[in-house]
C-alpha cells in the first residue's frame, strides 16, 4: 500500500530532517569570495538530475563558509531548486564532505533509512507528477517562481514500502550509472577529438604558412525559424522544438503544432549554438525537432565531420562572447558567424578525417543511447511509484 505523507509529517515522525536552504541577505556569499579552489558553492545550474556539475561550480574559503549559518549539504542529501529555476535535482555524493548552498537550493537529508530511502527521494522528486506540482505552487501569485521551506513543508511525497523503494532506487540507479558511464566515455572522446585538433591545426608551427578558410568553406549554417510561441505545448502535439534553453541537454520537452520547411528540421549529432546569452555550443541528440529562431545549426560539408567543425568554431565564439559580454544582452548574429577565419591545410585535414569521423560518430552513438536510456527511465518512474510495477 502507498502512504502519502506532507514533507512536515515526516519531520516530525523523524524520517526527514527540516529541509534547510542557502543563506539569505548580507552574509550570502558575494562574487567577489568566489574561488576556484575550496568549499564548493553550488548553485541551481550545477545540478543535473542526479549529479553535481563540481566542473562547472565556484568555491568559496574555510574562513568564508564558517561566518555562515546553514545550507550546508553532506553526501547522502537530495538537493532540490525552488527559486527561478524550479526542480532540478541531485544527490550529494562523498567527493567533498561538505557543500555550501545558495538560497536556491534546498537539501533533503533521511534520517530513517528504515522508511525512506534517500534514492528514492531523488526519483520521486524527478516524477512528472512531482514536478507539475512543484512548479504550480512556485508560480502561484508569483512574478518570479518562487517556493520556500514554509511552503515545501506542505508538499506531498507518496511512499511505498521500502522494499519498493528499494527496487525503484536499484532499477533506475542502474539505468543513471549506465547514462553517467556513457558521459564520462564521450567526455574522453571529446578531449581526444580536441587534443587532434589542437595538436595538428592550433599548434602547428606550419599553420602560420596556411591559407585562411571561412567557417561556410567546411559547413551550412542553418538559422531558426520564427515559430509561434501560442502554438508551443509540453503535451508532445506536433513536432518538437529546440530553443536556447534546450541547447545544454540536447533535447526538449516542448513542441509545437506548427510546421516550417524541412530546412529548418535538425537531427541527432547536428551541431547547436545558441545566439543570446553565453552561446552555448553543443550537439543535438533528441531526434527530429523544428530549429527555432536564435539558435544556428551548424552542418559539416561533405568529406568533414561536425565535431572538426566545433572545434573550429568554439575559440573564435568564446572570444566575441567575451567581447560582447559589457552590453545588457549578449546577442550572437549571421555577420560574427560568417566572420570566423581559420588557418586550414586540407591535405593535412584529408589524413586525418576517419579519425575525426569514427570519433564523432562514437560520441553520436553513445548520446542518443543515453537519450534512449533517460526515457526509458522516465516511462519506468510513475509506473514503479504508483505500483503498477511491482518487485
Amino acid at each position: 500500500m502507498i502512504q502519502t505523507k506532507t514533507v512536515g509529517d515526516l519531520v516530525t515522525e523523524g524520517v526527514l530532517a527540516k529541509p534547510i536552504d542557502g543563506n539569505h541577505g548580507s552574509i550570502h556569499p558575494k562574487s567577489g569570495d568566489f574561488l576556484k579552489k575550496g568549499v564548493p558553492f553550488i548553485m541551481a545550474s550545477d545540478l543535473d538530475s542526479r549529479r553535481i556539475i563540481y566542473e562547472n561550480c565556484v568555491f568559496i574559503s574555510p574562513k568564508k563558509r564558517s561566518s555562515l549559518r546553514k545550507g550546508f549539504a553532506k553526501p547522502g542529501d537530495v538537493l532540490l531548486t525552488h527559486k527561478a529555476t524550479i526542480g532540478q535535482t541531485a544527490l550529494v555524493d562523498n567527493q567533498y564532505d561538505e557543500l555550501v548552498l545558495t538560497p536556491q537550493v534546498t537539501y533533503y537529508r533521511v534520517l530513517n533509512q528504515k522508511v525512506m530511502n534517500n534514492e528514492y527521494l531523488l526519483y520521486y522528486f524527478r516524477s512528472k507528477p512531482f514536478q507539475d506540482l512543484l512548479k504550480s505552487w512556485a508560480s502561484d501569485g508569483s512574478t518570479r517562481a518562487y517556493l520556500g521551506i514554509t511552503a515545501q513543508i506542505k508538499l506531498p511525497i507518496a511512499l511505498p514500502s521500502i522494499d519498493q523503494q528499494n527496487f525503484i532506487a536499484k532499477t533506475l540507479g542502474a539505468i543513471d550509472e549506465k547514462i553517467e558511464l556513457n558521459r564520462k566515455m564521450n567526455e574522453t572522446l571529446e578531449e581526444m577529438g580536441q587534443a587532434l585538433f589542437n595538436h595538428h591545426f592550433v599548434d602547428n608551427p606550419e599553420a602560420k604558412k596556411w591559407s585562411m578558410y571561412k567557417i561556410s568553406d567546411i559547413a551550412k549554417v542553418q538559422y531558426g525559424y520564427a515559430f509561434k510561441s501560442s502554438n508551443f505545448n509540453e503535451n508532445a502535439r506536433g513536432m518538437k522544438i529546440t530553443r536556447i534553453r534546450n541547447i545544454i541537454d540536447g533535447d526538449t520537452a516542448s513542441y509545437t503544432t506548427e510546421t516550417a520547411a524541412n530546412d529548418f528540421l535538425i537531427d541527432d549529432g547536428d551541431l547547436l549554438v545558441g545566439m543570446d546569452g553565453d552561446f552555448h555550443i553543443n550537439y543535438w541528440s533528441g531526434g527530429k525537432a523544428y530549429l527555432v529562431q536564435r539558435v544556428a545549426c551548424f552542418r559539416a560539408k561533405k568529406g568533414y565531420a561536425n565535431s572538426f567543425v566545433k572545434y573550429v568554431i568554439e575559440g573564435p565564439i568564446r572570444t566575441l562572447n567575451r567581447r560582447v559580454a559589457r552590453t545588457t544582452v549578449a546577442h550572437l548574429g549571421a555577420k560574427d558567424i560568417n566572420g570566423i577565419i581559420f588557418p586550414f591545410n586540407v591535405g593535412l585535414y584529408s589524413e586525418l578525417a576517419t579519425d575525426f569521423s569514427s570519433l564523432f560518430e562514437q560520441q553520436k552513438i553513445l548520446m542518443v543511447e543515453n537519450r534512449t536510456l533517460a526515457s526509458l527511465r522516465d516511462f519506468l518512474l510513475p509506473r514503479l511509484i504508483d505500483g503498477r510495477i511491482n518487485l
